[in-house]
């Protein structure tokens, strides 16, 4: 069923028929509502306002900005890094860059909408992928083509599995990556997946995505090198949008004890579930992360009929297949996790 709320969907959510646990949505960190969070967002937008409507290139130049784009890309290991208004605004500067780059462009299978253009159409399967880059590479050695994906599938299998990118050259390939259900929650100090892949070695690595599921804050940013994000910087695009908060930016840089305290206790909460629930088999997971998918068209309901609540819609459109997702967040308390598990191992033995 639909619900609709007037508050933010944290560990529970408060309806006409109800209290429910929630198990869905993005907030990994639990960081929207943590007071000690708002408490430090509250006091920088007394200097940094709500919001700022004007172009990072105009002649007076905010120094949070500069500065928390340091942070992001010291946290990363990136070489630089753009702080934008969202996630969709960071994927399409980056695919408006491509445009113009001449490379040939390889949508792997369920790439985000944020990084296509009308016309972009994603691999069906990753076989065909492989094959036509291989045979693109045979005919054009001299031009490295583009692979662009989520680092993070929700559709197939283990959503965090960079294995299938080893099976490729990719010395001679230049990598777009999505990151944003990874950024802040994976990868040494929540820098997501950017050292990652920069540890495979392709020929060029350009890193996009939004700062709201893992960062908690609104904003996209792009992670590369500079001379790229300089050219992108320098786009009519970038220079005509604002940014994301200021506030948000001063925020996250001081508030990286507690940030390493969420991810601390998320992996612990992840831990305590893939310990008690006996039927992880059903779901497509990765060790260390805290989303579990499943193609069930019945568990949401028998879930929400003990109070709980999961991601459970068709996505990205309604001609897309259901998709019932399970999210663990450092929201949740030991109970919720435990009855959790009971109610997902009474489901499934009785399957």
């Amino acid at each position: 069923m639909a619900i609709t709320i007037d508050h933010f969907p944290g560990r529970t959510l408060c309806t006409e028929n109800g209290e429910y646990t929630y198990f869905g949505g993005t907030a990994y960190l639990g960081l929207q509502t943590h007071p000690e969070f708002l408490d430090r967002f509250r006091e920088y937008l007394a200097t940094a306002g709500t919001t700022y409507a004007a172009s990072r290139n105009a002649n007076v130049q905010l120094r949070p900005f500069h500065e928390g784009e340091r942070w992001l890309a010291n946290l990363t290991g990136a070489e630089d890094a753009l702080y934008v208004s969202s996630g969709f605004a960071a994927c399409q500067l980056v695919r408006k860059y491509l445009a113009c780059s001449g490379h040939k462009l390889f949508f792997a299978p369920h790439t985000h909408a944020a990084l296509l253009f009308p016309g972009d159409r994603n691999y069906a399967s990753l076989e065909a992928l492989r094959r036509d880059i291989l045979a693109y590479l045979d005919s054009h050695p001299s031009l490295p083509p583009v692979l662009i994906f989520d680092t993070v599938d929700f559709t197939g299998g283990a959503p965090l599995d960079f294995e299938w990118l080893k099976t490729l050259p990719l010395q001679d390939l230049i990598l777009v990556a999505d990151d944003s259900h990874a950024i802040g929650i994976t990868g040494e100090q929540g820098g997501g997946s950017f050292n990652i892949l920069k540890a495979m070695d392709p020929e060029g690595l350009l890193v996009c995505g939004s700062m709201g599921k893992g960062f908690a804050i609104t904003g996209g940013f792009l992670l590369g090198e500079k001379s790229v994000l300089k050219a992108i910087g320098g786009d009519p695009w970038f220079g005509g949008s604002g940014p994301g908060t200021m506030a948000g930016l001063q925020t996250l840089i001081g508030a990286e004890a507690l940030l390493k305290a969420q991810r601390k206790k998320l992996h612990r909460n992840i831990k305590l579930f893939t310990t008690h629930c006996n039927t992880l088999h059903r779901f497509a997971w990765s060790e260390g992360y805290p989303c579990f998918t499943v193609t069930d068209d019945h568990l949401s309901d028998f879930l929400e009929e003990r109070s709980m609540v999961v991601t459970n819609f068709h996505y990205p459109n309604a001609d897309s297949p259901l998709m019932c997702k399970i999210v663990i967040s450092a929201f949740h308390e030991e109970n919720d996790i435990l009855q959790l598990a009971e109610h997902l191992n009474s489901y499934y033995e009785k399957a």
